[in-house]
């Protein structure tokens, strides 16, 4: 069952358009998806419960994360047909997504809504960072 549905797609491109970049075939939206869910998983998978976030369906899917797949998902539609050629609103939106996307791999933005991963025990797994800026020397 796939993560996104079409009614998704109207938000962000018209229905019209969609049809056009995917050649009226579902499949290219599928493999698109997919490939959207896998490159957002390798950021998300160190802190959260990727398997849980992409299970969710209807409105108990993180609203977020479904436009950010979606960005995603058109980028590579589009890249398929002529990446040169490219519109550059899916251009700018699929960098804007993968910045938030580090930013989240990174502890810089905390996500609500997100289920963390948890460990064996149902403990969830807190990822800390420790360190310090360079030292600096002083001569006198």
């Amino acid at each position: 069952m796939a993560f996104l549905t079409t009614t998704d797609f109207k938000q962000i491109i018209q229905t019209d358009i969609l049809g056009q970049v995917i050649e009226e075939d579902a499949t290219v939206r599928l493999q698109g998806e997919q490939s959207a869910i896998e490159e957002m998983s390798s950021y998300l998978n160190s802190r959260y419960d990727v398997a849980a976030i992409f299970a969710k369906t209807g409105n108990d899917r993180n609203a977020l994360i479904v436009l950010l797949c979606m960005d995603i998902t058109l980028y590579h539609i589009h890249a398929r047909i002529n990446p040169v050629m490219m519109p550059d609103i899916r251009k700018e939106r699929y960098k804007s997504a993968i910045q938030w996307l580090k930013d989240v791999a990174t502890g810089i933005i905390n996500p609500t809504g997100l289920p963390a991963l948890e460990n064996a025990e149902g403990e969830a797994v807190v990822n800390n960072r420790y360190g310090s800026n360079p030292g600096l020397t002083s001569q006198w």
